[in-house]
């Protein structure tokens, strides 16, 4: 059995791909009972696909997905990129420490100096 158009725009509607969808429900449950299955997903979320394709600007759910992922992605790019620059910012503030701590030799100089130890 092969999706008609309708069923297949309704199911796009829901399933990011409606042939994948199909398949999986022949080849677990029968066609048979895949049939079923589809009229009933038809019948449940035909409506809801008619009123929001009416309201213009419709998107099914593949495409709704990959903006969902695009912005997930952009999202995630942003505190990465947050994280990065809080880094930068920390290895600056120890570079900066490392660069104004005296070395040993240094250190073990002062202290010769203050108790009044030769070297």
């Amino acid at each position: 059995m092969a999706l008609t158009t309708e069923q297949r725009e309704v199911l796009a509607h829901v399933v990011v791909d409606p042939d994948a969808w199909f398949s999986h429900a022949v080849a677990t449950f029968g066609a048979e009972k895949a049939a079923e299955f589809l009229e009933a997903k038809v019948a449940r979320w035909g409506p809801d696909y008619e009123v929001k394709k009416a309201a213009g600007g419709y998107k099914d759910r593949a495409a709704r997905q990959a903006e969902e992922d695009a912005a997930a992605a952009a999202k995630l790019a942003a505190e990465v990129a947050a994280l990065a620059e809080q880094q930068a910012a920390r290895v600056a503030d120890i570079a900066l420490v490392l660069d104004v701590m005296p070395t040993r030799a240094t250190k073990d100089a002062l202290a010769r100096l203050i108790t009044g130890q030769s070297a």
